[in-house]
C-alpha cells in the first residue's frame, strides 16, 4: 500500500483569481495602508502636540504676579470685579480685575513683584490725586528658566500717574497701558515715565527709557525716547511728539555714581557727580548718607539713629556759571519742582518744636526779579503725635505748610507752578542752588528723585 502524504493544493496565484477575488484584495490592501498612514500621522501629531505641549507649558506658559497697593497719603479706594468696594489708608492686596482710585488729598502706589522672588519689583505704578486705573493682567514666567517677560496690562481711566520700570531685572518688562478713545501706551523699556489722561488729551513725558503711544489708527503711532513728551488730542485723533520741559538739574535721578563713591558719615563731605553731601551733625552721634538701590530704584539713603540730640544730613547742588549768578529762569513760563522719596522712619512728631526738623526738607535758593536773595522750603513728615501742638510750618521767609504723608511708601511730590505760587515781589530770576537734607533726631530717608522742570516761553 502507498502510505506518502497527501500533496498540498497549489497556492492560487493572482493570475489564477477571479476579477472580483482581486478587487476585494485590493480594497484590503488600500484599507490597510489608509489606516496605516492615517494612524502614522496620528502618532506624529501626539508627538508634536506633546513635545509642544511640554515646551509650552516650561517655557511660554505664565502665572499671576503679586501686586500690592501701598497708600502714601490719604485713602485709597479699591473696586473688586464682584462691584465690592474697600477703603484702605495703608497696604492692601491687589487681584485681578481690581479697580484702583484715588481722590483730591490721596496717592498710592500699585507695586507689581515676582511671585517666587517677591524681593524683585518688576514695576510700580503710583496714582497721583484723582486717578482710577484697573488691573487687567500680571503675568510672570511659571518657571525661572521661562522666556516670557513680566507682563502688565492696565487700564487707565483718568489722572497722573508715574511709571517706574527697574533696571537690573532678571527679565525685562512690558507695561501696556489701555486708554480712553481706543490709545494704548506701551512701555518696554526701564526707566522712569509720567502719564496724564484728561477729556482734552493724553500726555506720557519720557523722563528715561522709551515709550510708545498708539491712537486707534496705528499709522500714527509715535515713539518717545527720553527726555520727549508724545501727546494724543482727541480733537485731532493724532499724535504728536514735542520736547517741552527742560531739566535744569543734572544728575536728578542719581544715576551716576563714581567708582570711589564714599558714604558721608561723621562730619565728612563727599562731591557726588555735581551733589555735594554732608553731614552737619555737631554730635558724638553723626548721620550717614550712601548710594543704595533700594526697591529697584536707584536712591540716596539718609539714617541716623541712636540719639535725641540735633542734625542735619543732606546734599546741595550748585546751578549756572557762578554761585553769584546761578542758573537763569526768567525766560521760563513754568518752573516746578518735582521729587520721588520714601520716608522709613523719624523719631520727632511733625517737624519738631520749631516746624523746622523735617526728615526730608526741599530748598530752592533763588535770586528774585529785584535782585534779593530768597529761599523757598517745603518739608515733609511721617509721624505725629496728636497730643503734640508743634507747627507744621517752620517761621524762615519762604516756608511752605508741611505735608504729611505716610511712611513706607514711595511719594511722589510735585509743586505745582512756582512762578505762579510765590509772590509777585518774589519771583525767581535766578537759581543758585537746590538742597535736600533730613533734619531732627533719629531720621531714616531715601531719596530717588530731585528735579527743576521748566518750561521755556
Amino acid at each position: 500500500m502507498d502510505q506518502s502524504l497527501p500533496v498540498p493544493p497549489q497556492k492560487q496565484t493572482a493570475e489564477h483569481m477571479t476579477p472580483q477575488r482581486r478587487q476585494r484584495r485590493m480594497e484590503t490592501y488600500r484599507v490597510a495602508w489608509i489606516v496605516l498612514t492615517f494612524s502614522f500621522i496620528t502618532f506624529i501629531t501626539v508627538c508634536a502636540s506633546l513635545s509642544f505641549g511640554v515646551y509650552y507649558f516650561a517655557f511660554q506658559s505664565g502665572v499671576s504676579m503679586n501686586a500690592q497697593v501701598r497708600v502714601a497719603q490719604g485713602t485709597v479706594g479699591l473696586v473688586s470685579s464682584d462691584l465690592s468696594e474697600r477703603f484702605d489708608d495703608r497696604e492692601e492686596t491687589v487681584f485681578l480685575e481690581d479697580r484702583v482710585s484715588t481722590d483730591s488729598q490721596s496717592q498710592a502706589q500699585v507695586v507689581f513683584r515676582d511671585a517666587e522672588l517677591p524681593q524683585t519689583i518688576a514695576a510700580s505704578v503710583t496714582l497721583l490725586n484723582n486717578s482710577e486705573m484697573e488691573v487687567l493682567r500680571m503675568v510672570q514666567p511659571r518657571y525661572e528658566w521661562g522666556r516670557i517677560d513680566y507682563q502688565v496690562v492696565l487700564r487707565a481711566n483718568q489722572g497722573t500717574f508715574d511709571i517706574y520700570i527697574p533696571d537690573a531685572l532678571p527679565r525685562e518688562t512690558s507695561l501696556t497701558l489701555n486708554l480712553p478713545y481706543g490709545v494704548v501706551v506701551d512701555v518696554s523699556e526701564s526707566g522712569q515715565y509720567t502719564l496724564s489722561v484728561t477729556e482734552e488729551q493724553i500726555e506720557i513725558n519720557t523722563r528715561s527709557g522709551r515709550a510708545a503711544i498708539l491712537p486707534v489708527e496705528r499709522s500714527q503711532a509715535r515713539s518717545i525716547a527720553t527726555g520727549q513728551i508724545g501727546v494724543y488730542s482727541v480733537g485731532s485723533g493724532r499724535a504728536t511728539v514735542r520736547n517741552e520741559h527742560q531739566e535744569l538739574i543734572p544728575n536728578n535721578i542719581f544715576t551716576s555714581q563714581p567708582v570711589d563713591f564714599e558714604p558721608v558719615e561723621d562730619g565728612a563731605s563727599v562731591t557726588f557727580d555735581l551733589w555735594n553731601c554732608t553731614d552737619r551733625t555737631q554730635t558724638v552721634t553723626p548721620g550717614a548718607l550712601e548710594w543704595v538701590r533700594f526697591q529697584g530704584r536707584l536712591a540716596l539713603h539718609i539714617v541716623r539713629t541712636g540719639t535725641q540730640a540735633h542734625g542735619e544730613t543732606g546734599c546741595i547742588q550748585p546751578l549756572g556759571d557762578s554761585a553769584q549768578s546761578g542758573s537763569p529762569v526768567d525766560g521760563y513760563t513754568n518752573l516746578t519742582l518735582r521729587s520721588t522719596f520714601y520716608i522709613e522712619d523719624q523719631s520727632l512728631s511733625g517737624c519738631g518744636v520749631a516746624g523746622s526738623e523735617c526728615p526730608l526738607m526741599l530748598l530752592i535758593d533763588y535770586i528774585d526779579t529785584e535782585g534779593d536773595r530768597n529761599k523757598w522750603f517745603q518739608g515733609f513728615y511721617a509721624r505725629v503725635d496728636p497730643l503734640s501742638e508743634y507747627p507744621t510750618r517752620c517761621n524762615s521767609a519762604g516756608c511752605e505748610e508741611h505735608k504729611a504723608i505716610n511712611g513706607g511708601a514711595w511719594y511722589v511730590y510735585e509743586s505745582g507752578n512756582l512762578l505762579n505760587s510765590l509772590p509777585a515781589d518774589r519771583q525767581p530770576q535766578s537759581i543758585l542752588n537746590v538742597q535736600f537734607y533730613a533734619s531732627g533726631h533719629e531720621y531714616d530717608v531715601y531719596i530717588s528723585e530731585l528735579s527743576l522742570l521748566a518750561t521755556p516761553g
